[in-house]
């Protein structure tokens, strides 16, 4: 395998004018947790920054109202602690989900949200991304780039609204960049470097299909109900089996807490379990979805971390895990204090551990390469007789 070489030719996007993000569709009353404590926002203004992480905990432990996710069904694939049910409209369980992760701490959904609105005119902080070659941004060819287990890229709009597809190809192209090059750095610090299978046309970069989301199913999400989105993408035909969607979605998100008030999103998605009555391969061979909103798919974090949710991270018999499918040794990717306290009675007590304490590893998978990924794991390892996502899920190719 190897990388295509930079092409000559530029190609250039359209330009959209600048459009400012429409919040009138997210919530009528928000609540923003800041290290000052709780302020009130109106639907005239927009969402502030991201929670501190011990603001978070505070919040979810107040619980998440879930409408549309149900309870397990006893013995079925979602029966299992501190998981939700995604029923269909036609009355089938469509995924197993853990509910709406929560805007990482330091994210400012605002400048996020604007540099959206920036690229969409087509100006780029980095003119590096004016012509990127696969090879630039790490892409490697995965034999036909389609055949197997592949990630597929959606862009998701809402139906009323810009589709910004184009202007946004280079933010998104960027993020999928961003992803595959954490995945094979990780991977090869443990050991074995890989590179993430995607869906990827001729030249190897990755497609993004365009989804329109009708503006009742982006009500109802932001309303509460939160079964609505894995119907919306399934109606529009993206049901492989061998498929994990990844869906970046140009509107915002959020979530409904049982004291009535929202706070912003980041993403939802399904999460892949191995103690349901449903094997780990039969999973890994059944569609599953992740869902980040606007603000939040400008870098790696919040796409890997729901697409990882649906490869199987983090497993409750995980060295570090939170007890809801999270982890505590931080700086990773998938570890924050969750609240797990609430799912689950067994994981009272345990809080967050900084064994990786460079505050930059939160971009990056499995802080101590023993609860989730690991390419090449020493016998005594946890995942070298454990569900190892690097090496069990088939969505990686080595190199």
């Amino acid at each position: 395998m190897s990388a295509k070489k930079k092409s000559s030719k530029k190609k250039r996007l359209p330009l959209l004018s600048l459009r400012r993000f429409d919040l009138r569709k997210t919530v009528i009353v928000a609540v923003v947790l800041s290290l000052a404590g709780i302020i009130a926002i109106v639907a005239s203004h927009a969402m502030g920054p991201g929670l501190d992480k011990a603001a978070q905990a505070k919040l979810r432990a107040k619980g998440i109202t879930l409408r549309g996710l149900k309870s397990p069904t006893p013995g079925g694939p979602c029966d299992a602690p501190g998981l939700k049910q995604v029923d269909s409209a036609r009355g089938q369980i469509d995924a197993c989900t853990h509910g709406p992760d929560p805007v990482p701490a330091g994210l400012d959904i605002n400048s996020e949200l604007n540099k959206l609105d920036q690229a969409a005119t087509g100006y780029h902080a980095d003119s590096a991304l004016a012509s990127p070659s696969p090879g630039q941004l790490g892409f490697y060819c995965v034999s036909d780039g389609v055949t197997g287990k592949r990630v597929q890229f959606i862009y998701a709009y809402e139906q009323g609204l810009a589709n910004r597809r184009d202007a946004l190809a280079l933010t998104m192209l960027n993020t999928a960049s961003l992803m595959n090059k954490t995945i094979t750095y990780d991977s090869a610090a443990s050991g074995k470097a890989e590179t993430m299978r995607m869906v990827q046309n001729s030249q190897c970069y990755p497609t993004f299909q365009t989804v329109m989301i009708p503006k009742s199913t982006v009500d109802q999400y932001n309303g509460g109900n939160y079964s609505v989105l894995w119907d919306a993408i399934k109606n529009a035909g993206f049901t492989r089996t061998n498929r994990r969607y990844v869906v970046f979605a140009d509107f915002a998100m959020s979530a409904e807490y049982a004291n009535g008030t929202f706070a912003p999103v980041c993403g939802t998605g399904d999460i892949a379990v191995n103690n349901t009555s449903i094997s780990m391969a039969t999973q890994m061979s059944n569609p599953m979805y992740a869902f980040v909103a606007a603000g939040c798919w400008n870098n790696q974090n919040s796409p890997l971390h729901e697409l990882f949710h649906t490869l199987g991270a983090v497993q409750l018999d995980a060295p570090h895990s939170s007890g809801a499918y999270h982890c505590i040794d931080e700086h990773d990717i998938m570890c924050y204090a969750d609240g797990s306290m609430v799912f689950n009675t067994a994981y009272n007590g345990r809080s967050i551990v900084y064994n990786c304490p460079d505050a930059t590893n939160e971009n990056h998978l499995d802080c101590q390469k023993n609860d989730y990924f690991n390419s090449n794991p020493a016998t005594s390892n946890f995942l070298s007789n454990h569900w190892d996502i690097a090496r069990d899920s088939g969505y990686f190719e080595p190199l």
